[in-house]
């Protein structure tokens, strides 16, 4: 070969390729650009469905030994197929996984102080509650069938899922008397911050709601349930508007011009040097006479 040759033979080898507008333009050409991207013209109906070569015949009529061939080949892939997924099962669970959900909870022993939501004779837990435990518990079970676990490592994640629904308190695991008891603790601590005269404080915000001219009887009954659910904080609430009315036995006012003025400052020292009177209620005087616009000292008022 001779140097001319090899010299055009290299620069045929190295000359700058073809453009590749041509293969872009293809491509964008065939790409839509939204869903209503669609040809102008009427096209051919393709088949729902891509039926296995040998279906039909060339006459176009259906093979029967061939469908019939295809679906006992599929069924043995899918008894193929679900023999691999129980193999697996076994191999996670140490070949201990159930063949059903059913079994996972058929003898489940929870820790102690849940046992009972699962005791079909415990007469604290609600027709609710025990829907409840039984959607978690077949949904859970599922999960662990699905999964391949075996009672041991089903019963664990079981544990878990109460502690943290427990701590959410979706599941309430008390019994009636621990209930009870916890309810008396907590009415204890709310009439220790009202202080020693809780009782009455307690009563006289009831009577306000209750006495009340201008509220229907679901608002009173909403104001007292609120009452026992919320505690002391909203007592004082009460007692306080009870107070910018003017101590009003009747309760709230029907209107703006029924409103009475602040108690006299003789009666609000009484009060505040009454011994029963509690530390919330002397911050409540303070308050009111603070927000009437009385600057005095309230020691320094007398009759």
């Amino acid at each position: 070969m001779t140097e001319e040759t090899i010299t055009e033979t290299v620069e045929e080898t190295t000359a700058t390729p073809a453009s590749d507008d041509s293969l872009v333009g293809s491509v964008e050409e065939k790409a839509p650009e939204g869903l209503t991207d669609v040809p102008d013209h009427p096209v051919e109906t393709k088949d729902e469905y891509d039926y296995p070569e040998g279906f039909f015949s060339e006459e176009g009529k259906a093979d029967k030994e061939a469908i019939k061939e295809y679906l006992g080949n599929q069924k043995k892939a899918d008894e193929k197929f679900n023999k691999r997924i129980l193999d697996l099962r076994r191999t996670i669970s140490n070949g201990k996984a159930p063949e059903t959900s059913d079994k996972y909870f058929e003898d489940y022993a929870p820790e102690e102080r849940f046992m009972k939501l699962f005791d079909p004779n415990n007469e604290d837990m609600t027709e609710e509650d025990r829907t409840v435990i039984t959607e978690i518990s077949d949904h859970l079970a599922k999960t662990y069938l699905d999964s391949g676990l075996n009672k041991v490592q089903g019963a664990q994640v079981s544990n878990a899922v109460l502690q943290v629904l427990e701590s959410l308190g979706a599941v309430d695991s008390k019994t009636k008397d621990e209930k009870i008891i916890e309810k008396s603790r907590w009415i204890e601590s709310q009439k220790k911050e009202l202080g020693s005269n809780a009782d009455n404080i307690i009563r006289e915000a009831k009577q306000f709601v209750e006495t009340s001219p201008s509220l229907s009887a679901k608002t009173k009954n909403d104001l007292v349930n609120l009452m026992e659910s919320q505690g002391a904080p909203f007592i004082d609430t009460i007692m306080q508007l009870k107070d910018s009315f003017g101590g009003a036995a009747s309760g709230v006012p029907v209107s703006v011009a029924d409103l009475g003025g602040l108690a006299p400052d003789y009666e609000l020292k009484a009060e505040y040097l009454d011994p029963k009177t509690s530390d919330m209620r002397k911050q409540t005087i303070t308050a009111l006479r603070a927000k009437a616009g009385r600057n005095s000292r309230l020691m320094d008022s007398q009759a």
